[in-house]
């Protein structure tokens, strides 16, 4: 009758040597999984630290949108708190990217980079839209209503300095009157509009005016009417280029807004979003690699299980005809 293997073995030297194959092979098992635990929980807080970078592009997209809504409502109202508003989001965002730096990984901080530069361009360049908005505002609310109404003020008293019989003076006189009160109404509009329509309006009224108001210009006229109608010359000059100043003035400030903070705040927003993508996808591999990991230990869990059936075949003595586990139903009857 063939025996097994291991009764070659004095019984005593089996039991110590499947003690010290069993407390080796545990001791592997603990090393591995303690390993095991330590990558996964190392991976754990990786995927956390990658959660938190990505809420910190969400935060930076919410706030770039509100400084450029801020930014529009002050180009389009002119409102001085909305001003204050865009400040006042500028140093919010520049606090969240200082507050979060020494926190973001290497996958953020170029992106993070090209944020603060293009920052520090948008906020710059809404400075200086604020000076030319704030240099229209007073061309608009003052200087051309101050010009307008002193040219008007000068026709009516050209009017009224006429003789009853001066008919096609008082025509032409009448004309330069219209076509001043025109040309502050097409200006007004297009400044509340921004209808580039009203401006040729404007410019084709002033033109007439003027054409009119050199017809009046005769050789024969007193020095009194000659210096009130030079003193109206003047005024609609200085007024034409007061409102080409304020056109300009809205032009410059409305690319300032619509192309130049636009592609800066486009930038930050495409970092913000390229930040968050790139979170996402080692996000997705973190997870994975915590799943295999735990996989792993799982399966090192299932190795250990099955050692006391290994272990009973190297410390039972054992013939072909007996069972080899110490569960087997019937009754050991030795051996040796």
């Amino acid at each position: 009758m063939n025996l097994h293997l291991a009764d070659h073995f004095p019984l005593k030297q089996r039991i110590n040597l499947g003690y010290l194959a069993l407390g080796s092979v545990s001791l592997l098992i603990v090393l591995a999984t303690y390993l095991s635990f330590g990558k996964t929980t190392s991976e754990f807080q990786r995927f956390v630290q990658l959660s938190n970078d990505t809420q910190f592009s969400l935060q930076l997209v919410s706030q770039v949108s509100e400084i450029q809504r801020a930014a529009d409502r002050f180009t389009h109202e002119g409102l001085q708190s909305a001003a204050d508003q865009v400040y006042f989001t500028h140093d919010r965002i520049r606090t969240l990217i200082e507050d979060s730096a020494t926190e973001l990984d290497s996958i953020s901080k170029p992106h993070i980079a090209l944020i603060l530069r293009h920052l520090t361009h948008y906020i710059d360049t809404f400075r200086k839209l604020h000076q030319e908005r704030d240099a229209q505002a007073d061309l608009v609310g003052t200087q051309i209503r101050q010009y307008a109404t002193r040219a008007e003020d000068l026709a009516r008293r050209y009017l009224v300095s006429l003789n009853p019989a001066e008919d096609a003076n008082r025509s032409r006189a009448t004309g330069v009157l219209n076509n001043l009160l025109l040309v502050e109404k097409n200006a007004y509009r297009y400044f509340d509009t921004l209808d580039a329509g009203h401006i040729t309006l404007a410019t084709d009224s002033l033109d007439a005016a003027q054409a009119d108001l050199q017809w009046l210009q005769a050789p024969d006229n007193t020095d009194r009417v000659n210096r009130l109608l030079h003193e109206l010359a003047e005024t609609i000059t200085t007024y034409r280029d007061i409102f080409n100043e304020a056109v300009q003035r809205t032009r410059g400030y409305l690319y300032l807004v619509n192309v130049v903070m636009a592609a800066e705040a486009y930038e930050i927003l495409y970092q913000s979003n390229r930040i968050e993508t790139l979170h996402r996808e080692a996000m997705r591999q973190s997870r994975q690699q915590i799943l295999s990991t735990i996989a792993q230990v799982i399966n090192t869990v299932l190795a250990v299980a099955i050692l006391p059936v290994s272990y009973t075949h190297l410390t039972l003595p054992t013939k072909e005809d007996e069972c080899r586990s110490r569960w087997w139903g019937g009754v050991w009857r030795g051996g040796g």
